[in-house]
């Protein structure tokens, strides 16, 4: 679920910045004849978000510096998940509410940050933003949203079935993983043929048209 939020917020935050200059902040040949165009200066200069944005997009030190802060913090909050779950008593129940209160905000967060240059096409990082632009990926990517919802069923099905008790067991949950992965995709796929793109269609030419 975090992981999914996280990508949320990087797709928020990147649509944010992709459409800035097109929510009527358009250039102005002659500010005298606009009485807001100090304001609209104004605002320009103080999105800090957007700024930052750029400066990750534009410099190679700030694309690392986004993605080992992201991580290191990202990687912070998992060790003290797993700190307080493995000695609840040894943190004060006040503290342990609030920082399961903030964490998973911050985690969404810091991942999206790590996940920006990336996403941005930093210099100092484009054979991997040129890897994840083929066309290969569009297909899995188009069938990604449908997988993790239906993944999560065969899981529940199979673990709610269950006559025995689930035991540890890394070759099986290794296996069991490829076989949900391999059904969610395929489960996807068929309602991607049967229903999403048919109502799409539908939609494009009854509607749009």
């Amino acid at each position: 679920m975090l992981c999914y939020l996280a990508g949320v917020v990087t797709g928020c935050a990147y649509f944010s910045f992709k459409h800035e200059r097109n929510l009527g902040l358009g250039e102005i040949d002659n500010e005298d004849e606009d009485p807001a165009a100090n304001l609209i200066g104004q605002e320009r200069e103080t999105n800090k978000l957007h700024a930052l944005f750029l400066k990750i997009q534009k410099s190679s030190w700030a694309a690392l510096l986004a993605i080992g802060g992201g991580m290191t913090v990202s990687q912070l909050l998992v060790f003290l998940w797993a700190r307080i779950n493995s000695s609840p008593k040894d943190v004060h129940l006040g503290l342990s509410l609030f920082f399961l209160m903030v964490s998973r905000p911050v985690f969404c967060c810091t991942t999206a940050l790590a996940l920006m240059p990336f996403i941005l096409r930093a210099p100092i990082l484009a054979f991997f933003s040129n890897f994840l632009c083929h066309n290969f990926w569009f297909m899995f990517a188009r069938l990604s949203y449908g997988a993790y919802l239906s993944s999560q069923v065969f899981m529940m099905f199979r673990v709610f079935n269950s006559e025995r008790g689930i035991w540890a067991c890394e070759i099986d949950a290794f296996l069991y993983y490829l076989a949900y992965l391999s059904l969610a995709f395929l489960f996807s796929f068929v309602v991607t043929l049967l229903v999403e793109m048919p109502v799409v269609n539908t939609f494009k030419v009854f509607i749009l048209d």
